[in-house]
């Protein structure tokens, strides 16, 4: 009997979930093992996002990077682009995201959609911040290098130094990775990187004065929930310090 294509999907998709099922889905998991798992990742999150902070309270960081995103867009007439691909896309987009948030005009733009025509977005003087772990993508560099030829102030978020990258941009802001997830899979990386975006928006939001009528204006969905928090969250951060200062 000939199959219709979807009758041919289906078996295809029973084939690959046989292939990849493990001979132990569907038995009971231990409780205690999960949470033992689920806290090691947690705590392997928390060591990895405290040896940065660290590396921060020792001024091992380049503030220059900071700078000029206020300089020319918080407090200049230029705009700030964002772009990276794949996970280092996640986190572009996201950046982008909270700085408007906070009133700096932020784009995400996908890597791969600069040479498709949204570099003639850019103009001259306006900020592209790229961000890539490796700071090897072929994408990420030759961006940079566009970016650079046409007067557009390319800088890198990478989490390594003497890249390709890092030598193609005007500045750099590197932030050193930790031990990964299966030394490969995007993780620990990720939580640092997220922490870095969410310090460059609250610098931004104390030095150009954001305030509750501003936060109403750009993100008005769910606003008095987070004033209910704010308290707690208080406490929690005093004691990240203590711990820190006295370890």
């Amino acid at each position: 009997m000939k199959l219709t294509l979807d009758e041919k999907n289906s078996v295809e998709l029973q084939k690959i979930s046989k292939s990849i099922r493990p001979e132990h889905l569907g038995q009971s998991i231990d409780e205690d093992h999960l949470m033992n798992v689920f806290m090691d990742s947690l705590y392997k999150d928390c060591a990895a996002l405290i040896g940065y902070t660290k590396q921060v309270l020792a001024h091992n960081i380049n503030f220059d990077f900071v700078r000029t995103i206020m300089d020319r867009v918080v407090f200049g007439q230029n705009r700030l682009f964002v772009t990276g691909i794949g996970k280092s896309g996640a986190i572009a987009r996201r950046f982008a995201g909270s700085m408007s948030l906070v009133g700096a005009p932020s784009v995400f733009v996908h890597e791969a959609e600069l040479y498709h025509g949204d570099f003639g977005m850019m103009r001259s003087d306006d900020v592209l911040v790229i961000v890539s772990k490796s700071g090897l993508t072929p994408e990420a560099v030759n961006a940079a290098k566009h970016a650079d030829e046409y007067g557009i102030i390319a800088m890198a978020m990478t989490g390594n130094t003497g890249r390709p990258l890092n030598e193609n941009t005007r500045d750099s802001f590197v932030i050193p990775v930790p031990e990964e997830l299966m030394n490969r899979l995007p993780s620990r990386s990720i939580v640092e990187f997220e922490a870095a975006v969410n310090a460059f928006v609250s610098v931004v939001a104390h030095f150009a004065d954001v305030n509750e009528q501003t936060l109403r204006r750009t993100h008005p969905g769910n606003f008095p929930e987070w004033i209910s928090t704010a308290e707690q969250h208080a406490k929690n951060v005093e004691d990240v310090k203590r711990l820190l200062h006295n370890s």
